[in-house]
């Protein structure tokens, strides 16, 4: 990607307007292959190795952004205070990140699913842990000279996307015929609605990634929904950990509590420390209901809770 001339990688660490900034001077000038006008547009690639970098807690503004770019939408940001006005006609962000599933499931509030950005998102859920034999062996990082012929090849691709007759009844039918399988877990019931957005630009880089053509084929449509189908097929592991996080924080709140009955509004407090704000309520009452903690008593600052021996 060095060897890329005009190649924006973004800053691993960025709020909101940090990186609008860094996209605003990510400008790229790029002359078509028909020799055309020349074309203006911003692009960066934003690709911490982990996502705590970018965002290690939830920035709305960042977050808002991030859903604007995606959609490839004109973003304009005014500001009175020190005369600062960003306008970016033909925004264009790819983002890349890593992140483990208890950061993931902690940073983001529960009705932020519902929302645009986490909608507009592909999870690639793995378990794998390489094990390097010899950790003492080092080799020289692979350099393939095909791959950084490919990178340039497609970096200097222009115009728009055709698509095939095979790829038009292909892409059609999946769609009248509900986009089946459909993922059912509750969290991405509002992923689901982009699922048909999804596969045109897996198609799309299926189809640069073959040929220099710009033409959507039926491989590339077979393609697309066997990298979607196979992501979603593990994306439900990932909030399986939410079922580990709340007993973490079961475990730690029932040894706060130790042996002595205590007001509601102190276990409430030393909860919120362990459990996002929306799941105290929740993994109280889990508590209750499955005989962990009992009430016995109701004062006027609340109830009062005592831990169940056993």
């Amino acid at each position: 990607m060095r060897e890329i001339e005009d190649f924006h990688v973004a800053p691993t660490s960025a709020t909101g307007s940090s990186l609008i900034h860094a996209l605003d001077k990510a400008r790229v000038k790029h002359l078509p292959s028909w020799k055309g006008d020349y074309v203006e547009y911003n692009s960066m690639l934003l690709m911490p190795d982990e996502l705590s970098a970018l965002m290690h807690e939830y920035d709305r503004a960042l977050v808002a952004a991030l859903t604007t770019f995606y959609d490839v939408k004109p973003y304009t940001m005014t500001r009175v205070t020190g005369d600062v006005s960003i306008k970016i006609p033909h925004p264009q962000l790819s983002m890349l990140a890593g992140t483990t599933t208890s950061h993931l499931l902690k940073t983001v509030p529960e009705g932020a699913w519902d929302q645009g950005f986490m909608s507009r998102t592909i999870i690639i859920f793995s378990e794998d842990r390489p094990l390097q034999d010899d950790i003492f062996h080092e080799d020289e990082l692979p350099y393939s000279k095909d791959l950084a012929h490919d990178l340039l090849a497609i970096y200097a691709l222009s115009g728009q996307f055709r698509v095939s007759d095979e790829y038009r009844t292909l892409y059609n039918d999946w769609r009248k015929g509900g986009c089946r399988p459909v993922p059912s877990h509750p969290r991405l019931r509002h992923y689901v609605t982009r699922r048909a957005a999804q596969v045109l630009k897996l198609s799309m880089v299926s189809a640069v990634d073959r040929r220099d053509d710009l033409l959507l084929g039926m491989v590339d449509f077979e393609r697309a929904i066997g990298w979607l189908l196979d992501a979603e097929r593990l994306m439900p592991y990932t909030f399986l950990a939410a079922s580990s996080i709340d007993a973490r924080a079961i475990e730690e709140i029932l040894h706060h509590m130790g042996d002595k009955a205590m007001l509601e509004t102190q276990v409430v407090r030393f909860a919120s420390n362990h459990v996002p704000a929306l799941a105290v309520t929740r993994v109280l009452d889990l508590m209750l209901s499955s005989g962990m903690m009992k009430v016995v008593g109701q004062e006027r600052n609340g109830l009062r809770y005592l831990k169940r021996e056993g």
